[in-house]
């Protein structure tokens, strides 16, 4: 799905959320859950409200890397603008944005007693929630 974003900072941020959606759904479809059935968002055709309802959960690591690259100092110039006047990623831009997501799911934390990936816990929850 092609977000329509007004301003560089909305680029970014459906950039990075639809990289985050693609996480979860793949730790949705490898543990085989069903994407049709959610607990927060609305059910109807074509939606996935599981996937959205446990993206919410990491949406701050997204957030937080869009920040980061914000901080040092991104210029218009990094990105483009369609005969739409919808704000697109350069590929730098692009590279530089998938770096600090990966870099942040990547960050290790105590879970059950013992040091994991982000992505990782983020696996475990997502199988918990299986059960």
């Amino acid at each position: 799905m092609e977000y329509e974003a007004p301003d560089s900072v909305s680029a970014l941020l459906n950039y990075e959320y639809a990289i985050l959606e693609s996480m979860v759904r793949k730790d949705i479809n490898t543990i085989g859950l069903d994407v049709s059935i959610g607990y927060l968002h609305e059910i109807a055709p074509s939606k996935h409200p599981l996937v959205y309802d446990l993206q919410e959960l990491f949406r701050y690591v997204i957030d937080y890397s869009v920040i980061e690259l914000l901080e040092i100092k991104i210029k218009k110039s990094d990105f483009i603008t369609t005969e739409n006047y919808h704000i697109r990623l350069k590929p730098n831009t692009a590279k530089l944005l998938i770096e600090k997501i990966k870099n942040n799911f990547n960050q290790r934390y105590e879970f059950r007693n013992k040091q994991y990936a982000l992505e990782n816990i983020m696996y475990e929850n997502i199988r918990e929630l299986s059960k």
